[in-house]
């Protein structure tokens, strides 16, 4: 018997200790978490001058399209 009454005095040093466990697992979990979202990239106003410069570059390629389509023409009147 003095092996069950051993047991019996560790049981509750094993619910607390799991308790404990628990708790430091889930708080880690939750702090890594917050952390992470806070150091997660945040939007930056790149992106608009990307899409402006994408704009003037749609711009510019229609420009040197029309100046291509142009000295066709001048090389079709020439021959």
């Amino acid at each position: 018997m003095p092996s069950d009454q051993n047991t019996m005095s560790t049981k509750p040093i094993h619910r607390i200790f799991l308790l404990v466990s628990i708790v430091s697992f889930f708080g880690s979990t939750a702090l890594a978490a917050v952390r992470a979202i806070n150091n997660a990239p945040q939007p930056s106003r790149e992106n608009t001058n990307v899409e402006s410069s994408s704009v003037e570059a749609q711009r510019q390629l229609q420009a040197d399209r029309l100046q291509l389509k142009e000295r066709e023409q001048g090389y079709k009147i020439v021959l």
